[in-house]
């Protein structure tokens, strides 16, 4: 009798089964809360990253700003006529322009612009059209060697069909770059295929007016000796 009582002495009562069950509803409120806490960090985290990215764009997107107004491109605006045309939409000049052409089988040419303004539209660069006409002609002759001007029977000069084929191909295939520096001094490179690069480097100007003095220097020797253009375009920019 004695250890019935006991046993029903040490029994757990209804209020020994409510705090039991209070204790784990409180575990699993904490556990709940814990795991909100922790997906909150994330989307925290989350939104903060994707607003950093945000704000990077942005600050990009500003710097970019002058410089993503500026071109320098090859165009045939008019019949077996390039030109090279540049266009500043911005509000400020570019300066230290170094406007690079290539045609396929000659080196380079760097033409130098000390700066190049605003315009209302495309604008022609005299000098670089005069050098890339220059240089396709330099193209012609190491690929065809040497042409001797022919003329019909009122006179009027006649150009060979290949020449002028090949005066084509080398009009569609010349490449223009171009380095410059926006108006708040940073340097940037825009390439053959239009990509807007920063180059983290000053276009150095004694380089810029070397270059200038060696082309202007050049340039009439040039025009007069299309012949030796090859050779000529090596040793200088070599």
């Amino acid at each position: 009798m004695r250890a019935v009582v006991e046993l029903a002495a040490d029994a757990p009562t209804a209020a020994d089964w409510l705090s039991g069950w209070g204790a784990v509803g409180s575990g699993a409120i904490a556990l709940a809360a814990l795991v909100a806490a922790v997906f909150a960090v994330r989307a925290a985290n989350r939104t903060n990253k994707l607003q950093t990215a945000q704000l990077d764009r942005l600050e990009q997107g500003q710097r970019r700003a002058l410089a993503a107004e500026f071109g320098v491109w090859a165009s045939q605006r008019k019949p077996y006529k390039l030109e090279i045309l540049y266009n500043n939409t911005g509000t400020q000049p570019m300066y230290r322009a170094l406007v690079q052409l290539q045609v396929p089988g000659l080196p380079s040419v760097i033409i130098p612009s000390r700066s190049l303004a605003p315009t209302a539209g495309p604008t022609v660069l005299g000098d670089a059209t005069e050098a890339a006409a220059d240089l396709i002609e330099g193209a012609i002759t190491e690929r065809l060697g040497p042409q001797t001007s022919k003329f019909d029977e009122f006179g009027d000069e006649i150009e060979d069909l290949n020449v002028h084929e090949t005066r084509q191909k080398f009009m569609f295939e010349l490449d223009v770059s171009t380095r410059f520096q926006d108006a708040n001094g940073i340097s940037w490179e825009r390439r053959a295929d239009g990509r807007l690069y920063e180059t983290g480097t000053t276009v150095d100007v004694e380089a810029t007016l070397q270059a200038q003095a060696t082309f202007t220097a050049t340039a009439e020797v040039v025009k007069h000796s299309t012949r030796r253009l090859p050779l000529i375009l090596r040793k200088l920019f070599h």
